[in-house]
């Protein structure tokens, strides 16, 4: 805990993606890092990232990380979730220094050492956040905001992403409400209206909407 009071990290931790052992910035992995964080934090899934960082271009996630990815030098470990989500909450990224004393009782189910490292930042006698002597990669504010999505999502707060295109966009053309998706069909609330399969009216939908949008 002293240790972590002088802004240092633990002892004997492995290095940091975006620092060398010394804790200096590794600019072309730092530029990585400040893409991830842009590219979760202005909507892509955790997993559309993770594809994209193993080189998978169909990914829609794959253009925000593109230039990034190019940069860097040599070959590259294989991205796993777990590594994903430590770095997008992982609060040495932003210059504050975590303290994990977690005693391990018989029977206790694990937690992921993201989700600790995350709740346990190091704070002075005036509770404010303790800096560590290295040079932040992003900004508080975007850890903070990267850290409560990441979180929320574990206690099952995340937003309902659209599963079904149409689903209460779609109306039916009886009595003009709207209709929702269920058992691979749009159907109007209504029995007896409209009743279509979901499949071919999404597919049109979709090429329509590629069309405009490639003009």
């Amino acid at each position: 805990l002293q240790h972590a009071l002088d802004g240092k990290p633990r002892r004997g931790s492995q290095r940091c993606f975006g620092y060398t052992v010394d804790r200096e910035i590794i600019p072309e992995e730092a530029a990585l890092v400040r893409a991830c964080y842009r590219a979760y934090l202005s909507g892509h899934a955790m997993n559309a990232i993770l594809r994209a960082l193993n080189g998978d271009s169909g990914s829609v996630a794959y253009p925000a990380l593109q230039e990034a990815l190019a940069g860097l030098k040599g070959p590259q470990k294989p991205w796993t979730r777990t590594r994903l989500k430590y770095l997008l909450i992982n609060p040495k990224y932003c210059g504050f220094v975590a303290y994990v004393s977690e005693p391990a009782r018989p029977g206790m189910k694990r937690r992921q050492r993201s989700c600790i490292v995350a709740e346990r930042i190091v704070r002075d006698d005036d509770g404010q956040p303790v800096h560590g002597d290295w040079e932040p990669i992003i900004t508080e504010a975007e850890w903070y905001a990267a850290r409560e999505k990441a979180l929320a999502r574990q206690r099952g707060q995340q937003p309902n992403w659209r599963k079904h295109i149409g689903s209460g966009i779609y109306r039916c053309g009886v009595c003009g409400g709207p209709m929702y998706a269920g058992s691979g069909s749009y159907r109007c609330k209504v029995p007896g209206h409209a009743c279509r399969l979901q499949k071919p009216i999404d597919d049109l939908v979709l090429r329509t909407v590629r069309e405009r949008l490639a003009r």
